[in-house]
């Protein structure tokens, strides 16, 4: 792993659970600020930036597989008995992996991600030649639409290095799919933003659709109004759905002790 975790909150030994966060292609680790805010002192989460952003945008990622590594590296350096594991976009392809991958993880929520790699996104690696300031206004666009721009986006964008941003996609178009993992990933969440253009309700639809047919546990939540960047537009709102889903997970402390 080339960056160092940040933490949220609460420590993640001190907090009940821990929530490992992995930021969307473009973002950084900090993108989780105001959803841990909103989460408030339950829980401790810890993010970090992928290879290709933020304090690691001189280190781009080789493939796919090594973004695995990485989050699995982060996850390995967790101290707490429970670890809950949240994606957004890419960092949700990242995160459906490393969750079919390990047993610790007690959960899964996807944000707005890819229910495969495409060769659009290969196609979007452009910014070597077109420069990063051409591919920053396309991408915006593709996350806003007609919406006010977030500037942290707009600042997390204009970070990142030509090679970084290009090579990002590049690893995100290896991603392979639900099909082969979905029957080994635990309970999961998928939450899609009403107004996404990137990846709108109807691809988290399919995600969800794909693990409950392979045996596994997933809902889908849509949030209204929001696009592709609902988790910096609405972070409230997704730390509501997040600890809504967390607690279904949670045994209730009195049953337990009635049945102990």
């Amino acid at each position: 792993m080339i960056s160092v975790p940040q933490h949220f909150g609460p420590s993640a030994g001190t907090a009940s659970a821990a929530i490992l966060c992995l930021h969307s292609l473009g973002l950084d680790g900090a993108s989780f600020a105001g959803m841990a805010d909103a989460l408030g002192a339950e829980y401790g989460v810890v993010a970090f930036d992928q290879r290709g952003h933020g304090t690691a945008k001189h280190h781009p990622p080789p493939d796919f597989s090594a973004l695995v590594a990485d989050a699995a590296e982060a996850l390995a350096g967790i101290d707490a008995e429970t670890v809950h594991l949240v994606g957004h976009s890419m960092g949700g392809a990242v995160a459906a992996v490393l969750a079919s991958q390990s047993p610790r993880l007690a959960s899964l929520t996807i944000l707005a991600s890819p229910a495969k790699g495409l060769p659009v996104f290969a196609d979007r690696a452009i910014a070597g030649q077109a420069g990063l300031n051409v591919v920053i206004a396309e991408t915006l666009q593709r996350w806003f639409g007609t919406m006010p721009i977030d500037q942290r986006a707009r600042a997390c964008l204009s970070a990142m290095t030509a090679e970084g941003f290009d090579a990002s996609w590049q690893a995100l178009s290896q991603f392979q799919g639900y099909a082969l993992i979905a029957a080994a990933l635990p309970p999961t969440l998928c939450l899609s933003f009403e107004q996404d253009q990137s990846t709108p309700p109807t691809v988290l639809d399919q995600i969800t659709r794909t693990i409950n047919s392979q045996g596994g546990t997933a809902r889908h939540v849509i949030l209204p109004e929001a696009g592709h960047m609902g988790l910096l537009t609405h972070p409230d709102d997704v730390a509501t759905e997040l600890r809504g889903f967390l607690t279904t997970l949670t045994p209730n402390k009195n049953e337990a002790l009635a049945h102990g």
